[in-house]
């Protein structure tokens, strides 16, 4: 099996280590207005187009590359461009319109990070939002770059402009939203909504208090399997939970008291199986009902993150690249990651199939043997298991 190829990390949020461009610049209206007069004059000189009537007074001009939203239905100098959407991944080779920081569906997201500003290297924030920049102040003019996300999987980066009217706070946009770590489409607003001033107001607090939150960041990687660390000890504490000594009452502490319940017997000790909707957890008691400890934890949903804030749905190359992977051939349908069977500490991959792919990593902790288990199908990964022997 070749090696994992470092680009894509792009898949996850591995993305503290890539640099901003020094010159990037937040977003200015003086920007929006002069890209916006560009546009116009470029799409002028094309002049292929078909329009489509949008309603309100608006026209959707569909070009071969993007489309525009505009307040006439024929082109012309006096025309003012509202919108403008990329949609369309460019042909190898084509020579296609960038949008206004150069960028273009496809690109990748360290390309999108490397063009705007950011102040926050290591994507700290919540795990659903992390705040690039923020700059400026109301009245006046204010810029904010959000990074949206699930976990580890970056799903949209919106760069906001705030700026004081007569009317109120005129908000512009430009969005990127991402599939696997690429730039699928990007959607820019000239002449976005109309906000009061309380409300543009209460959405950069909100943004600062974003900010200012540290509970989640990105995971951090060099990029270079083969420099990773094996499966370790510290790998067996994530999302709260410490593998080795939580009971039910944690896992209730964190997922709530609704969850199914059933019990075995297995010769002098009962074995207690809590399932819910994003975890299955197995422990065992001895006779009298007195906790023994964990066996088995499986996560099947991604609201739970797992050893090195692994995800249900991520990706294999990034499940592999979590972990050292040392290259060696396939014996067979088995690729050993690094270490042997005979040494206790190894990580091995079974791929009967593409796509398809059962990866093990096993330690010895505290006298035990602990392995976790990633199952992937189709490419994605669908569940992370943790088992004691």
């Amino acid at each position: 099996m070749k090696r994992i190829l470092s680009i894509l990390i792009t898949a996850v949020l591995a993305l503290s280590c890539l640099m901003a461009s020094a010159d990037a610049e937040p977003l200015t209206r003086n920007e929006m207005n002069a890209w916006r007069e560009q546009l116009l004059k470029d799409s002028l000189e094309d002049g292929r187009y078909t329009a489509e009537d949008a309603g309100a007074g608006q026209y959707n001009l569909a070009f071969d590359w993007y489309t525009l939203k505009a307040d006439t239905q024929r082109l012309s100098s006096a025309t003012r461009i509202l919108g403008v959407t990329y949609d369309l991944v460019p042909e190898e080779d084509a020579v296609t319109p960038a949008d206004i920081r150069g960028l273009r569906p496809g690109d990748p997201v360290e390309e999108l990070l490397a063009a705007w500003p950011n102040e926050n290297e290591s994507l700290a924030g919540t795990r659903e939002e992390a705040v690039l920049y923020q700059t400026g102040s109301l009245p006046g003019q204010a810029s904010s770059g959000v990074l949206k996300r699930n976990g580890q999987r970056a799903e949209s980066v919106v760069y906001s402009l705030y700026q004081m009217t007569t009317n109120g706070v005129s908000l512009s946009k430009v969005t990127y939203t991402l599939t696997g770590g690429f730039i699928d489409t990007i959607e820019i607003s000239f002449d976005g909504e109309m906000l009061t001033l309380a409300d543009a107001q209460d959405e950069l607090a909100a943004i600062l208090d974003v900010q200012a939150a540290t509970e989640f960041s990105a995971f951090l990687s060099n990029g270079e399997s083969m420099e990773a660390e094996v499966f370790n000890l510290d790998d067996l504490s994530f999302s709260g939970i410490d593998f080795m000594t939580v009971t039910p009452d944690d896992l209730t502490a964190l997922l709530g008291d609704e969850y199914a319940e059933e019990w075995a017997e297995d010769g002098d000790k009962r074995i207690r199986v809590m399932e819910w909707h994003a975890l299955t957890a197995v422990f065992t008691y001895d006779a009298q009902e007195q906790l023994i400890g964990i066996d088995n934890l499986s996560m099947n949903e991604d609201l739970l993150t797992g050893p090195r804030d692994l995800t249900v749905g991520d990706t294999l190359d990034v499940v592999l690249n979590r972990f050292r992977y040392e290259v060696t051939d396939p014996d067979g349908i088995h690729t050993w990651l690094y270490g042997t069977a005979d040494s206790g500490e190894y990580g091995v991959m079974d791929s009967p199939y593409p796509g398809q792919a059962e990866v093990h990593y096993v330690l010895t902790a505290e006298g035990q043997r602990v392995e976790m288990i990633l199952d992937v199908q189709e490419g994605a990964l669908r569940t992370i298991t943790l088992q004691k022997e």
